[in-house]
């Protein structure tokens, strides 16, 4: 295939030699290789990647190799792979490596992307780009554009954020899987629907953002849930956190999530009030019905500025934080469980973080918190799971009532104003923290404790519990789950 390829070299001038170059001058016009067009007998279009030497210094490049017994070939300065090298890059100047995939037409059960990686090797160095091909049937989404960011002291090589803007009020349904890559931008004054049963796949650093004004109407049932995860499909991942990026929701907008699993992700979803962090104003709302999120590598639900109203919401095992509210906020949270018993690392967060203020560099932003946590649970592994902080310049308002908390001795004691009914330290008994099951024992400290009055007042929220177990047989429970009576 790479047979045209042959006669294309790299023109370099002769005329001084250049002094030895650095790797850092070495710069890569994308770090993910997707290939958007597969061809069942003559393979993919070609694809292009680009090494540019933006120093002073000749690069060389001792190798360049695919990491896997992949799908994909490559052809560098006219010198074919699966390994070739070494090349020299003087200054201004470019080095091209065109890039194939062939797939088998009758591959059978094929992954929803097939990846591998090129490495580049100089000097001791090495920089990896990843390559990936659609392997199956599924409504893909590929970046169309770039967000480039110079380097700077916190970033010292700078990094490129590929995204795409989606079509105004699209759909999603459960007909075929939703691959994204890179960014997927919902823009303002725009709709994002997504049906029952639509399984939306994110591949490695993918993210779905909501921007300001837009909306996302995620509406899954009992039966159909909705779920959003990375994109690969092997028992051996099925658990495995950090495979994608976020769900970003921004402000201006009423979204809604119902029945939705959101599993695997960096963050699972994180909502910023972008008006508030840049010194404006506007309201925004996000509503989680019967949502789970769990197994993130960094936050489960972390907000900044953003209205929030759950019920039925499970946030487990998490890096960092299971809940953090920052920046202020209107938050509710009814019959909801906040677990954590991370064990992948030593987790030095607690599951819940609230305050009225958020860094902005070397100062802060304040905004009045109006925190309700009612019927819940608050649970862990750590000797404390409860931690907050304010700033006087904004109102700082919190109630946890009828829940039950893993916390220190020195937090406020049960009764107080803020704490008007609570249980400190009395285990729940969740059924297998390791599993992900957190229905807590009938004999546990959940049971038979919530405030019966906050199901019959919200009946189509709270009637029913996240597996759809019904509250009002008997005195309901603590969390988004009941116990089995």
């Amino acid at each position: 295939m790479f047979g045209f390829l042959t006669g294309f070299s790299l023109l370099t001038s002769c005329l001084e030699e250049p002094g030895i170059g650095n790797f850092a001058d070495l710069r890569f016009d994308r770090d993910t290789v997707f290939f958007d067009t597969v061809f069942t007998q003559l393979g993919t279009a070609t694809e292009v990647l680009k090494l540019y030497n933006s120093g002073g210094g000749r690069i060389q490049i001792d190798e360049i190799r695919l990491l896997g017994n992949s799908v994909f070939r490559f052809n560098a300065n006219g010198v074919p792979g699966p390994i070739a090298g070494s090349f020299f890059i003087d200054p201004g100047d470019s080095l091209y490596v065109f890039l194939e995939a062939t797939l088998d037409p009758n591959g059978g059960n094929t992954p929803l992307i097939f990846e591998d990686s090129l490495l580049i090797s100089f000097a001791g160095q090495q920089k990896k780009v990843v390559l990936a091909v659609p392997g199956q049937d599924a409504l893909y989404y590929l970046p169309n554009d770039t967000l480039v960011f110079p380097p700077s002291p916190g970033n010292p090589n700078g990094s490129i954020l590929p995204y795409r803007i989606l079509d105004c009020s699209t759909e999603w349904r459960a007909d075929r899987p939703v691959v994204v890559v890179g960014y997927l931008v919902v823009d303002s004054n725009c709709s994002l629907t997504i049906h029952p049963g639509t399984q939306v796949h994110f591949f490695n650093n993918g993210a779905l953002w909501i921007y300001r004004g837009a909306q996302l109407q995620a509406l899954g049932e009992a039966d159909q849930p909705i779920v959003f995860q990375g994109t690969r499909l092997p028992l051996a991942w099925a658990e495995q956190p950090g495979q994608w990026d976020r769900i970003l929701i921004n402000d201006g907008g009423s979204s809604n999530m119902r029945h939705c699993l959101i599993k695997n992700a960096f963050i699972g979803v994180q909502g910023d009030h972008l008006g508030k962090l840049n010194g404006s104003s506007g309201p925004g709302q996000l509503n989680l019905h019967n949502v789970e999120i769990r197994n993130c590598s960094g936050i489960g639900l972390y907000t900044r500025g953003l209205n929030i109203d759950a019920s039925n919401l499970l946030v487990h095992n998490c890096g960092q934080y299971s809940a953090a509210f920052t920046l202020g906020g209107s938050i509710r949270l009814r019959h909801s469980t906040l677990a954590n018993y991370w064990n992948r690392s030593n987790r030095t967060s607690p599951t819940l973080f609230f305050s009225n203020y958020a860094l902005a560099g070397s100062s802060s932003i304040a905004a009045a918190l109006n925190l309700q946590v009612l019927n819940s649970i608050v649970y862990g592994n750590k000797e404390s799971e409860l931690e907050w902080d304010s700033v006087a310049a904004a109102g700082f308002s919190y109630l946890f009532d009828h829940v039950l908390l893993k916390a220190s001795d020195d937090y406020p004691t049960p009764l107080s104003t803020r704490f008007p009914m609570v249980w400190r330290n009395e285990s729940p008994n969740f059924s297998n923290t390791n599993s992900g099951n957190y229905q807590p024992a009938a004999n546990g400290a959940a049971a038979n404790r919530a405030q019966p009055g906050l199901v019959s007042a919200n009946p189509l929220l709270l009637r029913f519990d996240l597996r759809g177990r019904n509250r009002t047989e008997s005195l309901p429970d603590l969390g988004a789950e009941e116990s089995e009576n």
